[in-house]
């Protein structure tokens, strides 16, 4: 304890409180409670960030029934030049193909569900906190619960039209393999696909992956639905125009929402830069040693919000 601060709990204990005296206790009470509290925000948000890649990587390695799908389908595809007249061989490639696929579909979703919901969450507390905002919208909580609501189903319907115009003619591509030994044109395209999955597991890849993933998407559905033979498979003769009445149902979806998307896209990055900027200035007020750190958590940030927007948008207008 200083001799100075002595000195003063001294006369605040001997002398009667002013104002002056009750001011500068409150604003001093004041001033560290706001920087624990946003020392608290900060140190949350930071702690949101490990959740959220630790989620990331649990579901990541909980998903390499995806990867083991892909070697099934490598399997069939290789052993069918060699056990071409085993239909129960294949049958049971197949089955296991679909089985780790479904898997893989609810893992995904599982996920997708908890990310939002912890962004969201976290999102909406952030609103909470810098309700200094209030001026600017009268009702402002309101107004951002209902924003991430939409924001919500929106994401939620993105997800299912993009996963119902990928994995459906992946589908069609896995029963093409598996039934149809000789199909060396599409033996490169596998091994881009899985090298794309594979890297769309680091975060360094998202740009890459969400460049060439519209090429391959484009790729699997002309082959898998517009040049189907008609000889190849009378079963998925039948099954094809189902998955594409699916297909134009889910695209109508999006591109309804693609325009309210497109509208909103600005009010979202305006709210995350705020968020951001207003974490960096309060800590660089008391730490400016973080100044690193938080610029590159603001690019980090910025970036992944970005891709998002990048990826449903490009997809719903595709």
């Amino acid at each position: 304890m200083t001799p100075t601060r002595r000195v003063w709990e001294k006369e605040f204990i001997r002398r009667p409180p002013n104002a002056v005296w009750i001011f500068y206790f409150f604003v001093v009470v004041f001033f560290r409670f706001s920087f624990l509290f946003r020392f608290c925000s900060v140190f949350l948000s930071f702690f949101y960030t490990l959740l959220f890649h630790s989620i990331i990587l649990f579901f990541l390695f909980s998903s390499f029934s995806f990867i083991l799908s892909f070697l099934l389908i490598f399997l069939s595809f290789f052993f069918s030049f060699f056990i071409s007249s085993s239909f129960f061989f294949h049958f049971f490639l197949m089955s296991f193909s679909i089985l780790f696929f479904f898997v893989h579909f609810f893992l995904f979703f599982l996920f997708f569900f908890i990310r939002i919901s912890f962004l969201s969450l976290l999102i909406h507390f952030f609103l909470l906190y810098f309700s200094t905002f209030s001026f600017i919208f009268p009702n402002f909580s309101s107004f951002s619960f209902f924003y991430f609501s939409f924001i919500f189903f929106s994401f939620v319907s993105s997800a299912i039209f993009i996963h119902f115009f990928f994995f459906f003619p992946l589908l069609s591509f896995v029963l093409q393999v598996i039934f149809n030994p000789f199909f060396f044109s599409h033996f490169s395209i596998f091994f881009f696909l899985f090298f794309f999955v594979f890297c769309s597991s680091f975060s360094f890849s998202y740009f890459l992956f969400f460049i060439f993933v519209s090429i391959i998407l484009s790729f699997f559905f002309f082959n898998c639905f517009i040049f189907l033979p008609i000889s190849f498979n009378f079963f998925f003769f039948f099954i094809s125009p189902c998955f594409l009445f699916i297909y134009l149902g889910f695209l109508s979806l999006s591109l309804s929402l693609s325009l309210s998307l497109f509208l909103s896209f600005s009010i979202y990055l305006s709210i995350y830069l705020s968020i951001y900027l207003s974490i960096y200035l309060s800590l660089s007020c008391y730490l400016p040693s973080l100044f690193l750190p938080v610029f590159i958590f603001l690019l980090r940030g910025l970036s992944q919000v970005l891709c998002l927007q990048f990826l449903f948008l490009h997809f719903s207008l595709v």
